[in-house]
Order: C-alpha cells, then structure tokens, then sequence
C-alpha cells in the first residue's frame, strides 16, 4: 500500500510465478510503492500484476529452422475454387487505370470499389471505377458509408442514380453506417441512425435487382460485436487484418492459423447466408480502434499501418497463397485480398513512401504477390481437391481439378527450407509433374523429395 500525491491510498498486489518441469505454478504476494493517478478522484486505486520465472530444459525447436513436411492429396470435394477479387481504392482510379494491362493479366473476377459519403470522393470516381472494371471484366462490388445520423432512404438514392448514369454494372452493394468503421466496446452507446434494418430497406428500394450485403466494413471482431441479423441481407462481408497486436514476421503468418476459427465462428452466426470476406491483406486497411492509421514512412514493421513493407515480398506471396488456402475450403462465395495499386497494392506505382528497388525498375511492376493471385485466378469455380499437410503451420496447401490432372498450390510459411513428400499422386501424374519441373526449373532442388 502506498500514498498518493494527494493523499489517497494505493493498493498494489504482485505475484510471481515460478514454472518448472511439473508445470506447477507458485504464486507468492508483495508489496511497492503506487505511482500516481489523478483520474479517479477521490476512489483508491488497486493493482494487479504477475511475473513468470521460467526454468528447467527445453528442448530446442530444430523444426523452426526447417524440417520436412508431407502433403497428401485425397479425393475431389463438391466445394469450388471462391471468386477472388481486389480492392479499387478510390484514391488509386488513376494509377489503376494506367496500370489496366497489368491488372487484366491479374484476372480478378470482381473490384471493391467505395463511396464514402462523408467526403463524397468516391462519388466523383464512378465512372473511373466503370472504365477499370469493363477493361478487365470484372463485377463491382460498391462499398458506401452513409453518415451518422442521417437518413439512409434519402443519402443512397443519388448514389444509386450516379452510378446507373456511369453504367456501372453492379454486382452488390455493402452500406454501412460511419460508426461501424469504428469499434465499439461493450456497454458503449452507438448512434441511433441508420439502424441496419432502415439500410438494408434503403439500399433494396435505391438498387432494385442488386444484392444488398451487411456485415462490416472493418474486422470480424466487429461483426462479432454487432451481429448480422439473418435474413435482412443476401451475402455478409468482414475483412482481416494482420498486424493488429503485433507485426513481426513469426506473429503475422500465424494469423492464417486464425482463419478457420473466424470463418466457423462467423457461420454460426449467421448460417447458410452466402458469406464474403475482404479485402484483407497483412496491412490496415482502417484503423477501427484509433484516429487514423500509423505513418510508416520508414518501411518498418509496425502495427495497423498500412504501408507494410512486406507486401512487396516473397513474404506476402507466401502469406497471400495460406490466406486463400484457409478460406477456400470453407464454402466461401467471393474473397477479396489487397487494392490493386497503391500501399495495399499488387501493382507497384511511384509515390509516397519510398519502395526500395521497385522505384528503379523502369516501366510497370508488379509484386511476388500478383503472380500468385494471378494463377490463383485461374481456379475460379472448379472442384478443389482434398489437401492434408502434417505441417499445416508451416506450409500451406491448395488443389484444384482441371481436367484429368489436378493442380497443386504449396507455400512455406516458415523462414527456412522445407523438404517436402508428396502423397496421393498417381503413377501418370508424378511422371507428368516430374516432367514439368524438369523444363520449367531444371532438375529438382535438393532439398525437395517427391515421393509417392
């Protein structure tokens, strides 16, 4: 117990922890001095802490250096390779549309474009977001921000009229509210206006013949905290983001092992809904839970940015391919992933923070990431086929048929070199794929065993 500088009194309780071989736990108490707090006048102050001491032998993680892994292929499954998508921030129209070859050779099947009406941006952009997706034929999906505290039956009819007066052809809409970008905690009181039922009524009166979706604009953790109501809307969105509580390289790739909780989580909410999630990427997309996003002019790795320097990387290449394979297999209709030019882009463009070696390259660029979504592209709508790893933190897989042959998506996760066994290939498809290896890369690396 300890004074205050006013006088009041401060408890503080500390324990500490000592675990050992047993696993026990021994908690002893003790006493120090408070610091001050002036927020609660007039109220002691009670405080809690633990301390762990560690000791006894720990056998080393040989596996994190490398290791091996064995995939296996099974048996066709009924669910079918999700639409991938891109974000078309309104911001990067231009770019995107200077970069339109490259992001045709992409294929994505839809854009997330938006209309932000707080600022009207989005508004101006309709016909820029018309010309991108017509040249790489591709849907849009319309994210709108409607305004606290105002009428949602009287803000989305001019959108709606602005884009039938651009030809933009519509694949759904997503309105929300401007609070529901931010997070709201337990016990705290939301605006009154729009309610999600006078949106959802809105949006089906402004765009008639176009799917209306709910959900969120920001994280899964909101869409937890302000549940959809089923059947006020045909399809429900979230998007994800990776460095939210920590940004380094081990933290960030073990979020993917996140994504089958959130997908089943999500799905016992809100059912057989039709359900989309995107667009995510390792960045911040917004920051639900502070002012703004955290500058990153100096390419660090640091928390909801979004400028990640990692998103120019063989990293992200990696991760987007694990992101994919744990949504793919759990009967999602659409997923979206990063923006198409700009700090979440696949696209690189000249401006704001520097991108060391990509801002002297001449000519256009693109990401490790682009080929991956690029080839992943390809698999839209066909059977996947059933993928086991025995190492699923440490590499990701994703199979699909076409034809009589079946292709096979493998990413490491991990910083080290993996030697990987591979089962469930028939006689004819390991000669074929032995085959292809041998022209595109030679002989086969070293440290990769094809077994069967």
């Amino acid at each position: 117990m300890g004074d205050l500088p006013d006088g009041r009194r401060c408890v503080r309780n500390e324990g500490s922890a000592q675990l050992g071989p047993t696993r026990r736990t021994r908690l002893t108490s003790g006493r120090s001095p408070c610091r001050g707090d002036t927020r609660s006048p007039g109220r002691a102050r009670h405080e809690q802490s633990v301390s762990l001491s560690l000791f006894g032998h720990v056998e080393p993680n040989t596996k994190e250096a490398g290791g091996e892994a064995t995939i296996s292929l099974g048996a066709d499954l009924s669910t079918r390779m999700p639409d991938l998508g891109v974000a078309l921030p309104a911001e990067e129209t231009e770019e995107t549309l200077a970069a339109i070859a490259s992001l045709r050779s992409m294929g994505p099947r839809f854009l997330v474009c938006s209309v932000d009406l707080r600022d009207g941006l989005g508004l101006v952009k309709l016909d820029a977001y018309r010309q991108a997706s017509e040249a790489v034929s591709a849907r849009v999906v319309l994210e709108i921000v409607v305004p606290d505290e105002q009428d949602a039956a009287i803000s989305l009819p001019p959108v709606a009229a602005a884009a039938r007066n651009a030809g933009l052809n519509l694949d759904s809409v997503v309105v929300s509210s401007a609070a529901d970008l931010k997070s709201w905690q337990p016990g705290a009181t939301r605006p009154e206006k729009p309610a999600v039922e006078e949106i959802a009524q809105a949006a089906r009166a402004a765009f008639p013949g176009v799917r209306v979706g709910g959900g969120m604009l920001s994280t899964f953790t909101e869409l937890n905290r302000k549940r959809p109501k089923p059947g006020l809307v045909d399809c429900v969105t979230h998007t994800t983001c990776s460095i939210v509580h920590a940004a380094d390289d081990r933290s960030v790739m073990e979020t993917l092992e996140t994504i089958p909780a959130i997908i089943a989580s999500t799905r016992a909410i809100i059912g057989n809904t039709p359900y989309r999630i995107g667009p995510s990427a390792i960045a911040a997309r917004s920051n639900p839970y502070g002012n703004g996003l955290v500058d990153n002019s100096r390419n660090e790795r640091t928390c909801l940015t979004d400028r990640d320097p990692r998103q120019r990387g063989l990293f992200n290449a990696a991760w987007a391919l694990g992101y994919v394979a744990a949504c793919a297999y759990r009967e999602l209709e659409a997923l979206a992933l990063g923006a198409t030019t700009g700090p979440l882009g696949f696209i690189h463009r000249r401006g704001g923070a520097a991108s060391p070696y990509f801002d002297s390259v001449s000519g256009p660029t693109v990401y490790p990431a682009f080929h991956v979504m690029a080839g992943l592209a390809l698999g839209h709508g066909r059977h996947l086929v059933e993928t086991r790893s025995s190492e699923p933190r440490r590499i990701a897989a994703l199979a699909w048929r076409e034809g009589e042959g079946v292709v096979l998506w493998l990413a490491n996760l991990t910083a080290g070199p993996l030697t990987i066994h591979m089962r469930g290939l028939g006689a004819c498809e390991f000669k074929r794929a032995y085959s292809t290896l041998r022209r595109s890369n030679g002989p086969p690396p070293r440290r990769t065993r094809w077994t069967r």
